[in-house]
């Protein structure tokens, strides 16, 4: 069975940290294949100067002085395996699949090339910025790249919308008799001619060229207008705490 159960000090010790971190920590200890433990969280300016002598660290900006990271380690008990890059990555895998599931984003210092640091998980810079515990309002970008299918959804409808209105814009230019093609049409599959008159009286507006140029325009930008508005509350739904994850 995947998971495993935080201990009493692990808890302890996401006390301070933000909390889109504990999140993902929570998640992520029920879907590990790998057992894992907290073993640092939130970090004094004191442990941080100490860890730089020691060169267990290069920064004096780490992302614990915020409690914006977190270091994990796998654990069997009764001691941690420090040593062991495969088990590093099972649990990596687990916070990867956790952070998509939340739509929250997490950095796994494994992955850096400078300075590899394995228990290392953090929030990013760029979404939660030093001194605010608060994260930088998502975009409709941020969104799709979260795998929102009702973002990229409205988005395509968008360019739908905008498809259409351009189709209309150049309609005028490329149909010159509507009405003589739909005649034909309609007179080659058995219709009668009186058929093919009435229908042309009740769509006879419509169908002239510049009339039609403009129904298609006002419905392409209706189309974008109400793909827009779905984006716009989609995101603010997210910025709010709403609707998180991939719906």
């Amino acid at each position: 069975m995947p998971g495993c159960t935080l201990s009493a000090r692990s808890l302890q010790r996401l006390e301070g940290v933000h909390p889109d971190l504990v999140k993902v920590v929570h998640r992520a200890a029920e879907l590990t294949e790998t057992p894992f433990q907290v073993v640092e969280g939130l970090r004094t300016l004191e442990r941080q100067r100490q860890y730089v002598r020691q060169g267990a660290s290069k920064t004096m900006r780490s992302r614990h002085l915020t409690g914006h990271a977190v270091d994990v380690a796998p654990w069997d008990g009764p001691d941690f395996d420090w040593d062991n890059p495969a088990r590093y990555r099972q649990i990596w895998k687990a916070f990867e699949a956790a952070s998509k599931e939340l739509g929250i984003p997490v950095e796994w210092g494994g992955n850096w090339k400078g300075f590899c640091d394995m228990p290392h998980m953090q929030l990013p810079w760029k979404r939660y910025p030093a001194g605010s515990n608060a994260p930088k309002p998502r975009t409709a970008r941020d969104l799709a790249k979260a795998g929102s299918r009702t973002v990229r959804t409205a988005r395509n409808l968008r360019l739908t919308g905008a498809a259409t209105a351009v189709t209309g814009a150049v309609s005028g230019l490329v149909v010159e008799d509507p009405l003589g093609a739909a005649t034909a049409a309609v007179t080659a599959v058995g219709q009668s001619r009186e058929a093919v008159v009435t229908a042309q009286e009740q769509v006879s507006w419509l169908m002239q060229p510049g009339n039609m140029v403009i129904a298609l325009i006002v419905l392409g930008l209706l189309v974008m207008a109400a793909a827009t508005a779905i984006i716009a509350y989609r995101v603010e739904d997210d910025n709010e705490g709403k609707n998180v994850g991939r719906s």
